[in-house]
């Protein structure tokens, strides 16, 4: 899938013609390579996502039947079901983030 923005939609150079960055511009990573060109692996992406359906949807879903079952132990098991359900949000959240092409990144291709 092309991406939406380019190295010639980012400098607003595009209708003059290609536009070719000489040189990088920094010698070395900085704090927005880091931060927004963050590359995950395929492969754990998959297992992540397992992870999020996981505790996001079908741990809880038993631990609330649980509770039905087992009165006594209800709200421990609801406690429980609120955390791994809160686990499955935060990772759901970084993945979201770290699969995205952030236009900032344009800069940095070469």
């Amino acid at each position: 899938m092309p991406a939406n923005s380019n190295i010639e939609s980012a400098t607003g150079l595009g209708d003059i013609g290609k536009v070719h960055v000489p040189e990088k511009p920094h010698t070395s990573e900085n704090y927005l390579q880091q931060e927004m060109g963050f590359q995950i692996a395929r492969k754990h992406t998959e297992k992540l996502r397992k992870i999020v359906l996981i505790s996001l949807f079908v741990l809880p879903v038993i631990l609330i039947s649980l509770t039905f079952l087992i009165p006594t132990i209800s709200f421990m098991l609801t406690i429980v079901a609120v955390a791994t359900a809160t686990k499955g949000i935060l990772i759901e959240r970084w993945l979201f983030f770290a699969e995205a092409k952030h236009v900032a990144m344009t800069y940095y291709e070469g």
